[in-house]
């Protein structure tokens, strides 16, 4: 007896294994973004992940972020040009320029509403705020033009075209903007994804009417007066003609811009709530 009650082991010595236990602190529409800043290393990793897959084993790598938007401007600056009896020159700059600014939404918006079901075993397995996924998907597009800006803006000062002037200094926070309406957008669209599997099929789709929505081919100009309604319900409408001012001279589209801008922040706003709201089922539907 006295040999059983020696061998018992010392309560203070016993190692107690310490469980964290993660208790929803914040109402199911609601973001925890204390909880986002703590696992900010978690959205650098995934970001630089993402970046790595998609330049991996290519030949000339981060030249596609250049070449693309170059040679499809180039191929509807032609059909534009031949359609509207101009030179490719008066076309090449203004659909360059919005070009480049779409691939952002395309590749933003795509990305990210692929990001949640391109990962189920991180989404289950692993805890992390799961927001930082479509936001690291939006980062791929966000650095391809960040890439391809330089360039962009050395071919049109080489044809002449740039606009020298401080509204170039307005093109950063265009390039906001639609980052973040591709990051919010995107967002809603992956948590939805996740739930209903019809939405990556209907997401390209969609993108594609709300490119010939958007005045890229055309300019605000060529829009009917009773159409132009449309325009203002488009929060894409708004950057593109404000970035073609800023670059390539003209006055600048403040009303055009700002009711773009609000719609931006309601698409937002809608987006970051509803993947909010989904949040806490991702791990059992995915």
């Amino acid at each position: 007896m006295a040999h059983a009650q020696g061998a018992r082991a010392d309560p203070a010595a016993v190692d107690v294994e310490t469980v964290q236990v993660l208790r929803a602190g914040n109402p199911p529409s609601a973001l925890d973004w204390t909880q986002l800043w703590r696992y900010r290393d978690v959205y650098r990793y995934l970001a630089w992940r993402n970046l790595s897959v998609r330049y991996k084993q290519t030949v000339f790598g981060v030249v596609w972020a250049v070449a693309r938007p170059l040679a499809l401007s180039g191929v509807m600056a032609v059909v534009v040009s031949l359609l509207r009896g101009a030179a490719f020159g008066d076309e090449f700059p203004a659909i360059v320029t919005a070009t480049l600014l779409w691939g952002l939404v395309r590749s933003g918006v795509g990305l990210a509403a692929e990001s949640l079901v391109a990962s189920p075993d991180l989404v289950r397995k692993v805890y992390f705020p799961r927001l930082w996924l479509p936001a690291a998907a939006t980062t791929v597009g966000l650095v391809d033009v960040c890439v391809a800006a330089p360039f962009l803006i050395a071919a049109l000062w080489w044809m002449g075209a740039l606009s020298v002037g401080w509204t170039v200094l307005l093109a950063p926070l265009i390039l906001a903007q639609v980052t973040v309406l591709a990051g919010g957008l995107g967002a809603g669209l992956a948590a939805v994804n996740v739930r209903f599997r019809d939405v990556r099929y209907a997401v390209p789709f969609l993108v594609q009417v709300w490119f010939f929505a958007t005045p890229i081919l055309y300019r605000v100009s060529d829009v009917p007066a009773r159409w132009r309604w449309v325009l203002w319900c488009n929060p894409a409408a708004g950057p593109v003609a404000a970035l073609r001012a800023a670059l390539l001279g003209g006055a600048l589209p403040w009303g055009l811009w700002g009711a773009s801008a609000a719609v931006t922040v309601v698409l937002a706003w809608v987006g970051l709530r509803v993947f909010a709201c989904m949040e806490r089922r991702f791990a059992d539907v995915i």
